[in-house]
């Protein structure tokens, strides 16, 4: 395919016969005029110089026919048309010279009804849009139209050129999208000429970048969505008029299946994580419990001290009074009992807050098998923006080797590269969201093993607690018996009554700490219950943003 540059060298530089479309009664190029092709293309296309022609004497006419304008002129059509684009020709007076057959398939418009006028930009713009085309801006200011008109010139051409772009409407009625270029025409003289205008067809090009922007705009909307926790945000779009790759469009479909495996795995974890909110909330009730039981176990117990030393105060009068001393025995073996029993509720209480624990712990460990789950997600989102980004440098490798032709694919590549960025901004920020809630897993997770091996000393200290009960119960169950030989055993009675407050004072110093343990798993359990809460709201922001 001829491009728009080849095509300008071609008309400007190798047909110097154009030159007589300006100077009727001027001969045709003789032989000696050929010279060199780069030093003609020079003179053709710029004013003035010393071109090969300087000082060359033209001949004159012979008055055959070859030699004729209008025999030039034909010819000159008949190389336009064989030019696989859009031609025409404009004289030093705006008159239309030449009007090739693209032209007149782009244009829908015959030759002969536009050869000879000056008004060319009705072929182009049936609707009236614009009065002048380009070429008639050139031929009113060759070498100054960028000031005088705002055009662009065209860059990396050694001779002047202008070029635009444009929505023509043609005699069919049709829009088309087109790119042109106008170059001004001099003789050796570096007189003027006229203006020889080039025009593409650009409109599939054209078609092909909307598409890509409302592609690229679609895919960008529903990330933003699911960024903003609308999990439920599927791209839609439709290739109304065929003009994009399927590699374009598999990014709808990657966009939709990373959505779809995002939601099902954030709804996954929202579940489990009610289900830990209510294990964590049945391990609290379950420590306050415990925490109850063991204030009443403190309280029998040092009540237990509190009547042994009344026992040992009256020891004095056990030989007078052994009815009292005996009164005084039973009472203690009941707080005995009933200590004993207090330890042995706790101990239950204690085991199920143990098996509440682990159970808390297993809902974790599935919670933190989501999360990677969650992860394997964010890998895929990744993998998408890489590939994006190499089709973007594709592109943009693409633009580079068709030159001028490529620049709708520069602004595509400019538009999948931003895609890609952004998908990797939204990739980050997940990924950042998935860190906080591992790590506020792994803190939960140290915090109920810390919680279940602090209930398991609980519940050694509270089988200590119950041990030394039973011997307090036995203690004092031998004293009952004794009370027969209180009279004759006093002194041995008041060393067992010494060795049995002693006791008693240990266990309530055992009491005590056993308190204190259960608080600290009480204060652990409701730390834990409000990190779990907490967990819960953020997953429930993900999979509910309303």
């Amino acid at each position: 395919m001829i491009s728009l540059y080849s095509v300008a060298e071609v008309i400007t530089g190798s047909l110097g016969v154009v030159a007589s479309i300006g100077s009727v009664g001027r001969s045709a190029p003789t032989e000696n005029d050929v010279g060199d092709e780069s030093e003609r293309e020079a003179s053709a296309a710029s004013p003035g110089g010393d071109g090969p022609g300087e000082g060359r004497t033209d001949e004159p006419s012979n008055g055959s026919t070859a030699d004729s304008p209008a025999a030039m002129l034909m010819e000159n059509e008949r190389l336009a048309d064989a030019i696989p684009l859009c031609v025409f020709v404009l004289g030093p007076d705006h008159e239309v010279r030449i009007w090739n057959r693209e032209a007149e398939t782009l244009c829908g418009t015959p030759r002969e009804e536009v050869v000879g006028t000056t008004e060319v930009s009705v072929a182009f713009y049936q609707d009236g849009r614009r009065a002048k085309t380009l070429a008639d801006k050139v031929v009113d200011a060759p070498e100054t139209a960028a000031e005088e008109y705002g055009v662009n010139r065209s860059e990396g051409v050694r001779y002047t050129r202008y070029e635009d772009t444009s929505t023509m409407k043609n005699a069919r009625g049709e829009e088309v999208e087109i790119w042109f270029t106008a170059t001004p025409v001099y003789d050796d003289d570096g007189t003027f000429l006229g203006v020889v205008e080039m025009v593409q067809d650009r409109s599939d090009l054209v078609a092909e970048q909307r598409a890509v922007e409302s592609l690229v705009g679609e895919v960008n909307g529903t990330l933003s969505a699911i960024g903003d926790g609308d999990l439920g945000a599927r791209a839609s779009f439709e290739d109304a008029e065929d003009v994009l790759d399927r590699e374009l469009l598999d990014v709808i479909d990657a966009t939709n299946e990373m959505a779809a495996g995002l939601e099902s795995v954030v709804r996954g974890v929202g579940s489990r994580t009610e289900a830990l909110v209510d294990d964590i909330e049945e391990t609290a009730e379950t420590t306050e419990d415990i925490r109850s039981i063991t204030g009443e176990q403190r309280e029998d117990i040092r009540q237990v001290v509190n009547e042994m030393g009344t026992l040992s105060a009256n020891m004095e009068e056990v030989a007078a009074s052994a009815q009292q001393v005996s009164s005084a025995a039973n009472q203690a073996k009941s707080a005995a009992e009933v200590g004993q029993e207090a330890g042995t509720r706790a101990s239950t209480a204690t085991e199920e807050m143990i098996d509440t624990g682990q159970n808390l712990v297993d809902q974790i460990e599935t919670l933190e098998s989501h999360i990677e789950s969650i992860v394997d997600v964010v890998d895929v989102i990744a993998d998408v923006a890489d590939q994006t980004n190499l089709l973007a440098l594709n592109a943009n490798i693409e633009a580079a080797r068709v030159g001028a032709d490529g620049s709708g694919f520069e602004v595509v590549a400019d538009e999948v590269k931003s895609l890609a960025e952004e998908t990797r901004s939204h990739t980050e920020e997940i990924t950042e969201r998935i860190d906080r809630v591992q790590s506020q897993t792994e803190t939960t997770v140290d915090a109920v093993e810390d919680s279940n091996e602090q209930i398991h000393e609980a519940s050694d200290q509270i089988a200590d607690a119950i041990t030394s009960l039973t011997e307090i119960a036995d203690a004092v169950d031998e004293v009952a018996n004794g009370i027969e030989e209180v009279a004759s055993a006093n002194d041995q009675q008041a060393a067992t009554v010494e060795e049995v407050t002693s006791l008693a004072e240990t266990v309530e110093g055992s009491a005590e700490e056993v308190d204190e343990s259960v608080k600290r798993v009480a204060d652990t359990a409701a730390s834990q219950k409000q990190t779990v809460r907490e967990l819960a709201d953020r997953v429930h922001e993900l999979s509910d943003p309303s």
